[in-house]
């Protein structure tokens, strides 16, 4: 299952309209499970994120300053 976190919720409707396409689209090969998380603060943030990761989950970030990787190599981790 591939879960996704997300803080604070998507206000412009273009992006909730390109997350339901995607959506929709990974649905069908895996099972996806959207958690959206209270936009609080980044200690009590990080606190809510930790609670719905388990020690053996495989975790990916997508943040400003992180590592950049291609749509083939997102698919290579995620299936082994």
């Amino acid at each position: 299952m591939i879960t996704i976190l997300c803080v604070g919720k998507i206000k412009e409707e273009y992006l909730s309209l390109l997350i339901n396409d995607y959506y929709k689209r990974i649905n069908k090969y895996h099972k996806v499970n959207i958690i959206e998380l209270k936009d609080t603060g980044i200690v009590s943030e990080g606190d809510a994120i930790l609670k719905h990761i388990k020690q053996r989950d495989f975790v990916v970030t997508m943040e400003i300053d992180g590592k950049n990787i291609s749509s083939m190599e997102l698919a290579r981790s995620i299936s082994s």
